[in-house]
């Protein structure tokens, strides 16, 4: 379906420090990652703040940790019992490796990718999160950092303007949850034609998409394609452009709804990349393959080898013969004698 494009006018918001200057991550190995510590921050949303798609909000912080941290990152949230304690209102944003008793000082912008049910920390929290063999092996129970500047400014959101911001590996990206509709669930051999048109304010480079399932179930991050580059991966600022991939799905979503196939658009450039669009939509253009076919439909007399994978794209192995096939639907890579080889799915 065609992005949504939010109105509002451009507001900029700054919060400071709040009173206290210790934040403690809780062991929260239970609920997360292996060794990993986590703390909810309510008291930094402003009140009258209603996080929208869109909204890009820059968090700094500096201090100290008393044990060391890895995979230290941030992610904004609704945490209310009605959704289950945790909803996304944004993806990760990575800050770093933090040494214990080393300063830190991190500054990271990120991209509201879906609107808050409401005003202020009752409906969106900051999150950090972090590791720590550390304090794991000490036994501790948290982590403690030491704060000297801990605050956030708020952008609002452009009319008509989507935001790549930094990843963390040199080059500035987005997630757009609700561009490729989930029903039906791409399968492997499918086809998604991303098709972005607008203008961008700077220069962009290696301009690529890819299809991701951002569910728990998935782990929040599985590949569901290879980075494919829109036209020729090239954007001049200012001049209106109109690019187009086509993405073969190497893998089907894992979970279901939210999230499950969504496009993550990235590019190089100098600057947090913001993209006016006149368009930008996601479809399965051409699916897999005809529908199942049955077990009578492909010959055996000219088969070298058969690998085997599941409907998500796990490797089963290989068999000699389709008639060793359980029952099921399979997706099935056929060699044949003379080099030749071919993907079907087959249900026996």
């Amino acid at each position: 379906m065609k992005k949504q494009l939010l109105l509002f006018i451009t507001l900029f918001v700054s919060v400071g420090l709040f009173a206290q200057t210790t934040v403690s991550m809780a062991d929260n190995t239970q609920y997360g990652d292996p060794d990993s510590f986590q703390v909810k921050v309510t008291d930094i949303i402003p009140t009258d703040y209603e996080a929208k798609t869109g909204d890009l909000i820059t968090v700094n912080i500096e201090g100290t940790a008393d044990y060391d941290l890895t995979n230290f990152q941030l992610v904004f949230a609704d945490t209310r019992a009605a959704v289950s304690y945790w909803d996304e209102l944004s993806g990760f944003k990575a800050l770093g490796d933090v040494t214990a008793g080393t300063a830190f000082d991190f500054s990271v912008t990120v991209a509201i990718t879906k609107d808050a049910a409401g005003a202020g920390s009752d409906f969106c929290n900051l999150v950090l999160d972090g590791v720590s063999t550390d304090a794991i092996a000490a036994s501790a129970s948290a982590v403690t950092l030491t704060l000297t500047t801990f605050d956030i400014s708020i952008e609002s959101n452009e009319e008509g303007v989507v935001s790549l911001t930094d990843n963390g590996d040199g080059a500035f990206q987005g997630e757009f949850p609700d561009t490729l509709a989930t029903d039906p669930a791409a399968t492997v051999g499918d086809v998604v034609r991303v098709t972005v048109e607008g203008t961008s304010n700077v220069d962009i480079t290696n301009f690529q998409a890819i299809v991701i399932d951002g569910t728990e179930d998935a782990g929040w991050w599985t590949e569901l394609s290879e980075f494919t580059l829109l036209g020729d991966g090239n954007v001049t600022a200012g001049t209106p452009f109109t690019l187009t991939a086509d993405i073969d799905i190497t893998a089907a979503p894992i979970g279901t709804g939210f999230k499950s196939q969504f496009i993550v658009l990235m590019g190089e450039a100098t600057e947090t990349i913001k993209l006016t669009l006149t368009n930008f939509t996601a479809e399965i253009v051409d699916e897999g393959g005809d529908d199942p076919v049955s077990i009578d439909a492909v010959s055996n007399s000219e088969i070298a080898s058969i690998s085997v994978f599941s409907v998500t794209g796990v490797s089963l192995g290989s068999v000699n013969s389709i008639s060793e096939l359980e029952e099921g639907v399979f997706i099935l890579e056929i060699t044949y004698a003379d080099g030749s080889v071919d993907t079907t799915k087959i249900v026996k």
